[in-house]
């Protein structure tokens, strides 16, 4: 059977956002904001994918992997795809999408600059810029550390080479230079210092984007007797110094140039990806522009009229299950619920599983409360959640401060559940009232991804989530389940086991 390798896949996954943003019956600040997210998504594949291939590639002798290839042979393919990918991307931004925006009066510029838009771009560096930047000349320097995911001017004059650091979060990336009302004129911070490049240089030269990506991986010391929390602190610092996956560097950069900064910054060959005259298009998150129409129209929220209606949420969901789905539905049908079991005498104890969570997470608001009341609270808050490592930290002793039992994860395993059991005593005994889920426990990111909950107290289901939380709190126990499947215990078998089922009902059926 031919395989086709994971990261490749992926790719074409990746390809699909592409595909929207050149979709011309999508509203245009749409199509620039998948613009936004091909790129995000790209840049964090390159921080652990790929980086994952260069460091077997450097450290394991580069041998071929359970499926026969060698990461040579994926970092060649992945570079290959990913330069057709960033062509095509390039294309639609260029030639649809500013194009696009410039016949809704909203320009922003790339070159031809008027006479006013130059004074703007002066007054801006002399007023904000002039003497609080960094720029550093690189042919005195043996080495480079660039910061990871910042964006570099590479300045060339006739005999010298500077490093010039880009700061968008003091700046803004995105600079507005209306003169009226009846256009919006923008450009970006990385022009206002090609245009003024004679002010700190004494003479005028060559301006090219470079960044450098490194890897995000936390290399956490197994032998250390250390708090998991202390390891993956110390690791998190690590990703600002780890190994570059990618040099991406404006294509109309001469090769010697980018050769230089590639040897000085330690990047091999396969590295040096081509890009274009500006980086980061994830910041397109944050472009000024807001007018309805260049939006989706606003799509009202569908009601769930039972927990609306109902002055009793308990007894409405121990009727029947109530399923939601999101974003079609509030989120916070979910964050109210917790609250309202945080608040209630008669809950006793509350469970659940965070992955990642809001920053001002209501959900987290809500078990702190229902642990400073007394209630039993236990938090699988799991702690290698990539990229949320220091936020889930933060929720976890802060919890653990209001007196909540916190686990940071199992060892060899990664907590993906999105489960919630909430013990209420009620007249017949303690009732058990779960919560499953295909999203994370996050109010902000149920805004924009489609997933679905259910809220039950179906005994079939409550009893194998008392089973998983049973494991989560002692990994030597031994769980056992009805209905649910569960990884990594039945959830492989029970599907082998239905594929092979429907192989022998077809094979009964042509005999």
């Amino acid at each position: 059977m031919n395989y086709t390798d994971r990261d490749l896949n992926w790719l074409s996954f990746n390809e699909r956002i592409l595909q929207e943003a050149e979709n011309e019956d999508s509203p245009l600040m749409e199509r620039l904001k998948f613009i936004a997210i091909y790129s995000s998504n790209l840049e964090e594949f390159y921080r652990v994918r790929v980086a994952s291939h260069r460091f077997a590639q450097r450290y394991h002798d580069d041998i071929k992997n359970k499926y026969g290839y060698r990461p040579s042979f994926l970092l060649q393919q992945i570079t290959q795809v990913v330069s057709s990918q960033q062509e095509r991307m390039g294309k639609v931004f260029y030639s649809k999408i500013l194009p696009g925006l410039a016949k809704e009066g909203i320009h922003l510029l790339t070159d031809h600059f008027s006479e006013e838009d130059e004074n703007q771009m002066g007054t801006f560096y002399d007023n904000q810029l002039e003497g609080n930047f960094t720029i550093r000349d690189i042919t005195e320097e043996v080495k480079l550390q660039l910061k990871n995911l910042t964006v570099y001017l590479y300045a060339v004059t006739k005999e010298r080479q500077f490093i010039i650091e880009l700061d968008y979060k003091t700046f803004g990336r995105f600079i507005d230079v209306s003169t009226s009302d009846k256009e919006k004129r923008v450009v970006q911070l990385d022009d206002i210092f090609r245009s003024n490049t004679s002010k700190f240089l004494g003479e005028k030269s060559e301006i090219f984007a470079v960044k450098i990506s490194r890897d995000a991986e936390l290399y956490m010391d197994e032998e250390q007797e250390e708090d998991i929390v202390v390891k993956i602190e110390k690791s998190i610092v690590n990703r600002d110094t780890g190994l570059p996956s990618r040099l991406l560097f404006d294509e109309n950069i001469p090769f010697k140039y980018i050769d230089t900064l590639r040897k000085k910054i330690e990047v091999d060959m396969s590295g040096l990806i081509p890009g274009g005259r500006y980086h980061n298009f994830y910041d397109f998150f944050g472009f000024p522009a807001s007018e309805k129409h260049l939006l989706y129209p606003e799509i009202p929220k569908i009601q769930c009229h039972r927990l609306d209606n109902s002055s009793d949420w308990f007894e409405e969901i121990n009727k029947e299950a109530i399923f939601l789905s999101f974003p079609y539905q509030s989120y916070d049908y979910v964050t109210r619920f917790l609250k309202i079991a945080s608040e209630d005498k008669d809950v006793e104890e509350i469970n659940i599983t965070l992955y990642r969570v809001a920053k001002t997470s209501a959900v987290c608001q809500a078990l702190e409360a229902a642990a400073k009341s007394g209630k039993k609270v236990f938090v699988l808050d799991e702690a290698q959640a990539r990229f949320d490592e220091a936020s889930n930290i933060y929720w976890g002793e802060r919890l653990r401060k209001a007196g909540a039992t916190v686990r940071y994860g199992i060892n060899d395993l990664k907590v993906h559940a999105k489960i919630c059991t909430i013990k209420r005593r009620e007249s017949e005994g303690i009732k058990t009232y779960a919560y499953m889920g295909t999203g994370n426990f996050n109010e902000k990111t149920a805004e924009i991804y489609g997933d679905h909950a259910l809220l039950t107290t179906q005994t079939n289901y409550t009893k194998d989530l008392d089973e998983v939380f049973a494991f989560l709190k002692d990994n030597s126990y031994q769980p056992k389940f009805e209905t649910l499947l569960v990884a990594p215990f039945n959830l492989r078998s029970s599907i082998e086991h239905l594929i092979d089922n429907e192989i022998s009902l077809v094979k009964k059926e042509k005999g």
